[in-house]
């Protein structure tokens, strides 16, 4: 019985060791998210992406650093190293989906690719019907090209 009740306690103290680690990694990620945000808001934006970086090097699926380094690249005009952060995010949490394909729009809209702008902005609609960045950026869209059918529709959904 005392054999056992050791085993059980050895078994847990590896159980919690472990949650522990886990927590720590979590929250030391975040922890650089945060860093690399306001890096980002001071306009440091090197160090932003060395902190992301970072993140990354110890979580290649961690969609908010994927995110965040995505938007960065596509500031700088980096479009293909954004295209190819924002591609590595999932379409779950469709938060972070919708957000993605949003951003992918964007990119391609700033490429002059308006086909492949449109495909990724009605698929983060898809996600997040509330997405109204998607939105506004898909009646834009249509408004250049004079759509005035997919105008009224996007219109009616925002209100």
């Amino acid at each position: 019985m005392r054999r056992l009740a050791r085993v059980l306690a050895v078994i847990l103290g590896v159980i919690l060791l472990v949650s522990l680690l886990a927590y720590r990694r979590l929250v030391s990620e975040n922890d650089g998210i945060a860093k690399a945000t306001q890096a980002m808001e001071a306009g440091e934006l090197d160090a932003a992406a060395r902190l992301l970086d970072q993140v990354l090097a110890g979580d290649p699926d961690n969609s908010a650093a994927l995110l965040q380094r995505g938007q960065l690249a596509r500031q700088v005009g980096e479009f293909s190293e954004s295209l190819q952060f924002l591609a590595r995010i999932p379409d779950e949490p469709a938060a972070f989906g919708s957000q993605a394909r949003c951003f992918v729009g964007l990119t391609y809209l700033e490429l002059d690719r308006a086909r492949d702008a449109e495909r990724a902005l009605l698929a983060a609609i898809g996600l997040d019907s509330n997405n109204l960045a998607a939105r506004e950026a898909l009646l834009s869209l249509h408004s250049l090209q004079l759509r005035d059918t997919a105008i009224r529709l996007q219109l009616r959904a925002i209100g």
